[in-house]
């Protein structure tokens, strides 16, 4: 902050009115390369699941950029500066909740930086560090890991909730019921196309080998067949490409609704072998390299817990939008065109008739 801002907020404090220099205070902050910085680093953030990372988001989004006075500048230059400091991927990244295919720029644990003894210090500059005793060092660092269960132990406590949420919610419930519904329809429209060509009626019949542009009976023979060519496509092109997405979702929310209490013990089990690790490299006086997805509990051998935290997710993504507005868009034309097509078939056999 400009030396000058600091003589503004002792007027102001002496009852000056200064809010011309505050009105567009918060308006160049978001133009200078600072602000882009954490625009990114925030960005970055959102493909993280600890708490950390979130609370990071929350408070940026919080920022209140319109200033009135010479306080209210002060107030979001701090914790403009703040975020800043604490919004690059060493201050928020849990090792035990790390995407397993991140590929930033954090390679090791040792990277990560913690506070010890009221100071932020990387993993590896405490390893390294001569002036402290081992014990003195895995005391310090013990509460950090702590930490990281914990954290860990919210996104699954988080995760396992969502579910129990999606299982009883009326959202839900109508959910399945558009399912089935859609399911249905879907055998109900190609019932009746098979029905349509394996019912010797000679009427249809001889609109199909004899078209006549004015009678329904012609479009219904031509149209419908290729109505239902795309139906059955689009049907069955998004929910070949849902069930594949969701395949890991699926099984986590099976195996997460009867065996919580393995999920648990076994997140605690990696913060021991995390916490061994760290111990090891101490003793040994070794800095951690390459090192920082060893430990991560979202994809085990048994669950995926990171697919049961992403499924939102899947819906956002280009090619399920695509496809299900397809399938949406079709299943619609397709719906129309079966009530108009049934009503003139049946009347047709029935009066024997060309509509």
């Amino acid at each position: 902050m400009k030396e000058e801002m600091k003589f503004y907020l002792l007027a102001e404090e002496s009852g000056w009115n200064l809010q011309k220099y505050a009105t567009d205070y918060g308006k160049t902050l978001k133009e200078t390369e600072n602000y882009q910085l954490l625009v990114n680093n925030i960005n970055s953030a959102k493909e993280h699941l600890s708490f950390k990372a979130k609370g990071l988001i929350e408070s940026f989004e919080r920022l209140q950029f319109y200033t009135l006075n010479i306080k209210d500048c002060f107030i979001l230059e701090s914790s403009f500066d703040y975020l800043l400091l604490h919004s690059f991927p060493e201050y928020y990244i849990n090792p035990l909740a790390i995407d397993p295919n991140y590929k930033g720029d954090i390679n090791s644990i040792g990277d990560l930086i913690i506070n010890f003894d009221g100071k932020d210090t990387t993993l590896n500059e405490i390893i390294l560090d001569e002036t402290k005793s081992k014990e003195y060092k895995m005391e310090r660092i013990e509460p950090q890991l702590d930490y990281y269960l914990s954290d860990m132990n919210k996104i699954a406590d988080v995760s396992i909730a969502n579910l129990k949420k999606k299982a009883i919610t009326k959202k839900n419930f109508l959910s399945i019921f558009s399912y089935v519904s859609e399911i249905l329809f879907f055998i109900l429209a190609n019932i009746f196309l098979f029905i349509t060509w394996i019912n010797p009626f000679e009427i249809f019949f001889n609109h199909f080998y004899q078209p006549t542009l004015t009678h329904a009976l012609t479009y219904l023979a031509y149209m419908y067949p290729i109505i239902i060519l795309l139906y059955d496509i689009s049907f069955i092109a998004f929910h070949i490409y849902r069930a594949n997405v969701s395949e890991a979702y699926n099984y986590a929310k099976r195996f997460l609704q009867k065996n919580t209490e393995k999920l648990f013990d076994d997140i605690n089990k990696r913060k021991e072998e995390l916490k061994n690790y760290i111990e090891g490299a101490i003793y040994a006086k070794i800095s951690l390299k390459n090192d920082i997805k060893d430990f991560s509990c979202l994809s085990e051998s048994y669950v995926d817990l990171k697919a049961v935290v992403d499924y939102e997710k899947i819906k956002n993504k280009k090619l399920y939008i695509f496809l299900n507005g397809l399938r949406f868009s079709m299943t619609t034309i397709t719906g129309i065109s079966f009530v108009i097509f049934l009503i003139i078939y049946i009347i047709a056999v029935v009066f024997q008739v060309a509509i």
